[in-house]
């Protein structure tokens, strides 16, 4: 909270915190023994000014007014009893022109210039006599906002990127709404609802929180994306009605993102502080809340530039796969047809040693019946002797097919298992010289400038840097 203080008090004020001061320091100076230099005592006096009293509101009468050349503003501040100098410096907002004998409000640093030995005040803002009551209670009530949490930036809601309708709260009559307007028109094609307002005056503020409470009651499909409060600059009574306590509550509830756009860049109201986002100007705020039509189009550009490379990378990536996958497969009929031709082989010889067994059997049968004569159950035994042979030799056949089978199968497995192409699936390769042959050491590999590297997928043409003369 500033402090506001009366000329004719002052000089009292500050020689009691002097004299306080002098104390300890003289006391501090006399342990040492050692008296103050100008310097050091202009910039204690300096600290202990600017640490007591730090921004004042001071009431008085403008006198000695003069404009410096360089823009900044020199005065003095009187009243029946007392004078105190005062300085505004150049591009300050000034509520009110000065000139000499006019009754001020002065809000400020007070300060000391040790250069002359003197205090002034830095003034940061001027009113009119009758605006210091309102500008204190204006600074009470903006204490008591921020302290329940309003200005708090975690109860601001985020604005959308691409807003499809607009609301706004502004006189239909003024240059602002143009101005808006045309700015809608060049950044971003939108929907804009506009709710004519009072923007000064005692009918203002019931208007913009009529207003507020009309959007909010819409329909979800009609409801604007975002709510402007909009006017253009003026006087400090022009943008009293922003200030209203009523209105910045019913900004700060809410349940539509909320834009303050009041006055110029250098003012600033209550609205400001509690809505989701200040804009300096009524334009300024199209520009905050609307995107920009031909940077977007240029980014979507970009990135379809670049979809577009990423696609075609991943086209040629896959198109890859799908040709090598053919080409396997297109190799399984050979694989399988010499197999079979395996297998033929295979089952000519079991043919053989099978017809080859059957002609020694029949040979040991004959000589069998030859050498016995005997009666007919020696026959009957020897005819079931023989056919016990037939049905062994059916069996043997059967076997040495079937053995010869698995041969080939566990052939085949075992060849597959050793084919280097194994080693090469993972993750090694071979590297062959010029000729085709196959280098197994750096030193035969250094003979030649141009070597092939065979991997699992395919072969790829390499030069060697270092080639032997």
């Amino acid at each position: 909270m500033c402090n506001q203080i009366d000329l004719d008090i002052f000089p009292v004020f500050l020689h009691n915190v002097l004299s306080f001061e002098y104390q300890k320091f003289n006391s501090m100076a006399s342990s040492l023994e050692a008296p103050f230099s100008v310097s050091d005592l202009s910039q204690l006096l300096k600290f202990s000014v600017e640490e007591r009293f730090g921004d004042v509101f001071l009431r008085g009468e403008i006198s000695g007014y003069k404009r410096h050349t360089s823009g900044h503003h020199y005065f003095s501040i009187k009243d029946q009893k007392a004078v105190m100098d005062a300085v505004c410096w150049r591009g300050t907002p000034l509520g009110v022109p000065l000139s000499d004998g006019l009754e001020v409000v002065c809000h400020g640093k007070l300060t000391t210039y040790p250069g002359r030995s003197k205090y002034q005040i830095v003034v940061d803002c001027v009113w009119g006599q009758g605006q210091g009551a309102l500008l204190q209670k204006l600074e009470e009530l903006k204490e008591k906002l921020r302290f329940e949490g309003l200005f708090d930036g975690e109860r601001k809601k985020t604005l959308p990127l691409f807003p499809s309708r607009l609301g706004i709260l502004t006189s239909a009559t003024g240059a602002v709404i143009q101005d808006m307007l045309h700015r809608c028109q060049d950044r971003w094609p939108c929907y804009i609802d506009l709710y004519p307002v009072q923007v000064q005056g005692s009918t203002a503020c019931q208007e913009i929180i009529q207003g507020l409470a009309y959007f909010q009651a819409l329909p979800e499909v009609q409801k604007p994306d975002v709510l402007i409060v909009a006017r253009g600059g003026g006087s400090i009574e022009d943008l009293w009605p922003f200030h209203d306590e009523a209105l910045v509550r019913a900004i700060a509830a809410c349940t539509l993102p909320v834009v303050s756009a009041v006055g110029h860049e250098t003012d600033t109201t209550l609205c400001d502080y509690v809505a989701d986002l200040r804009a300096p100007t009524p334009t300024a705020a199209i520009e905050l809340v609307l995107p920009c039509r031909a940077d977007w189009v240029k980014k979507l550009d970009v990135m379809a530039q670049r979809l577009t490379t990423y696609l075609g990378s991943l086209h040629r990536f896959y198109d890859l796969q799908v040709t090598q996958a053919i080409k396997g497969w297109l190799k399984i009929p050979e694989h399988i047809n010499l197999m079979m031709q395996a297998l033929d082989d295979l089952c000519d010889d079991a043919g053989q040693n099978w017809g080859l067994l059957l002609q020694t059997k029949e040979h040991a049968y004959n000589r069998l019946m030859m050498g016995f004569r005997k009666p007919v159950d020696s026959l009957d035994r020897l005819d079931q002797t023989v056919m016990g042979f037939a049905q062994q030799l059916d069996s043997y056949s059967r076997q040495g097919v079937f053995q010869r089978h698995s041969d080939l199968i566990r052939s085949g497995d075992l060849l597959e298992t050793l084919s280097y192409r194994k080693t090469l699936a993972r993750g090694f390769s071979l590297v062959h010289g010029p000729g085709g042959q196959v280098l197994s050491c750096i030193d035969q590999a250094k003979k030649f400038a141009e070597l092939t590297l065979e991997f699992q997928d395919g072969s790829l043409k390499v030069k060697n840097e270092e080639v032997l003369s």
